[in-house]
C-alpha cells in the first residue's frame, strides 16, 4: 500500500480528494499546505491522518506517515520541492510544469535519479479519454505517420485578482511554461521526437496588460514535414472553455475535443445540456499510473526527461515570441535562425 501526501490544497485539490476514493494499493496519509483550516478540511477528506503547514514540517514530524508525494503547489516551487522530496527518499508526482526553466527541470530530473525515486509530472491531457484514444489508434498504426496536429485551447482568463501566482510570470514561468506546455507535450507525445523548428507569436489583447500575453499561437516543425499548430487563447468570456484536437496521418485522421460527451436532459421546460467533465477523470488515471509505477518499480508513462523536454521546447516559444525569429534544433537546444 503506497501512502501518498499531498503538498499544497490548492489549485487540483478537489481533483485529487475525487480521485483518492477509486485509488487501488494507495491511499493518502498526509497533507501539507500554509492555511492550517484549509490543510486539514482536505486530510479529513482525504483521510489522512497527519497534516503541517510544509513539506519540511512532515517530513520532520511525520516522514514515516508517507512514501511519495504530491506536488500540487504553485509553479515556481515544483522543482525546489522536488529535491526535497527525493532527498527524503520520497517519490514524487508533480503538477506540471516540472520546473520554470529547462535547466532547472534537469536538475530535478538528475536529483531524483541520484536518490533512486520515481518522478512523474502530471501532463493531465494525456490522460483524458478521447486523447488517449487518438494515441491509442496513431500506436496501433490505424492512423499511418503523423503529419499535422492541430490543437486549440480557448479559455477564461484565470479567476482572481492581479496578485494570483498564474497572472505573474517570474512565478508561473509565462504562457509558454504555465499553459502552452500542455500542448506542447501533446505534440512531442503524438510525433514521439522533438520538433527540428519552432516559431510562434503573441500579444495582449486586453488594455492595461496583464505582464504577459493572453493569446499564442506556435508552430512545431518536425522531420519530414510534419507540423504542430498550436492556437492558445485566454481571451474567452467568463463560463465554458473549448478544446479541439484533430491529428492528420497519413492513412487517417482522428478528432477530438471536450464537447462531445454533451447530453441533453429534459425534464420539462428547455432542454438542458450536461457535459461530462474530463478532468478527474484524467487526474485518477495518473495517480494510478504512478502508484502502479512504484509499485512495480519501473518508469512511469511521463517521466521527467520527458516533461524537461517539453519545457525546452516551451522555452524556445518563449524565445522565438521575444525575438520575433525562428529557431532550430541544435546539439541539445535551440538557436535562433
Amino acid at each position: 500500500m503506497l501512502r501518498l501526501a499531498l503538498i499544497g490544497c490548492g489549485r487540483n485539490a478537489a481533483a485529487y480528494v475525487t480521485a483518492a476514493g477509486d485509488l487501488r494499493n494507495a491511499r493518502f496519509g498526509a497533507v501539507a499546505d500554509p492555511d492550517a483550516g484549509r490543510a486539514g478540511s482536505v486530510a479529513r477528506a482525504l483521510g489522512a491522518e497527519h497534516h503541517a503547514a510544509t513539506l519540511a514540517e512532515l517530513l520532520e514530524a511525520s516522514a514515516e506517515s508517507f512514501d511519495a508525494a504530491i506536488i500540487n503547489t504553485p509553479n515556481d516551487s515544483h522543482a525546489q520541492l522536488t529535491e526535497a522530496a527525493a532527498a527524503a527518499g520520497k517519490h514524487v508526482l508533480t503538477e506540471k510544469p516540472l520546473a520554470t526553466s529547462y535547466t532547472a527541470a534537469v536538475a530535478a530530473v538528475d536529483a531524483c535519479s541520484r536518490a533512486g525515486v520515481r518522478l512523474m509530472v502530471a501532463h493531465s491531457l494525456r490522460y483524458t479519454p478521447a486523447l488517449r484514444t487518438v494515441k491509442l489508434s496513431l500506436d496501433d498504426g490505424e492512423l499511418g505517420r503523423p503529419g499535422l496536429l492541430r490543437i486549440h485551447r480557448w479559455m477564461p482568463l484565470f479567476p482572481g485578482d492581479r496578485t494570483n501566482w498564474k497572472l505573474d510570470p517570474s512565478r508561473n514561468g509565462g504562457l509558454a511554461i504555465h499553459e502552452a506546455v500542455h500542448e506542447i507535450d501533446l505534440a512531442l507525445w503524438m510525433f514521439d521526437a522533438l520538433p527540428e523548428r519552432v516559431y510562434a507569436s503573441a500579444r495582449n489583447t486586453r488594455a492595461g496588460g496583464l505582464g504577459m500575453p493572453d493569446y499564442l499561437q506556435i508552430h512545431l516543425g518536425f522531420e519530414a514535414g510534419g507540423m504542430s499548430l498550436i492556437d492558445l487563447a485566454l481571451t474567452l468570456p467568463h463560463g465554458d472553455r473549448y478544446f479541439s484536437l484533430t491529428l492528420v496521418g497519413s492513412l487517417g485522421t482522428a478528432y477530438a475535443d471536450d464537447h462531445h460527451n454533451m447530453q441533453l436532459m429534459f425534464g420539462g421546460g428547455n432542454a438542458a445540456a450536461l457535459k461530462t467533465e474530463p478532468h478527474p477523470l484524467a487526474v485518477a488515471a495518473q495517480v494510478q499510473e504512478f502508484v502502479d509505477a512504484v509499485d512495480a518499480e519501473r518508469e512511469p508513462a511521463i517521466t521527467g526527461r520527458a516533461a524537461a523536454a517539453a519545457l525546452l521546447v516551451a522555452e524556445a516559444v518563449h524565445t522565438s515570441v521575444e525575438t520575433g525569429r525562428a529557431l532550430v534544433r541544435k546539439d541539445d537546444g535551440y538557436e535562433p535562425v
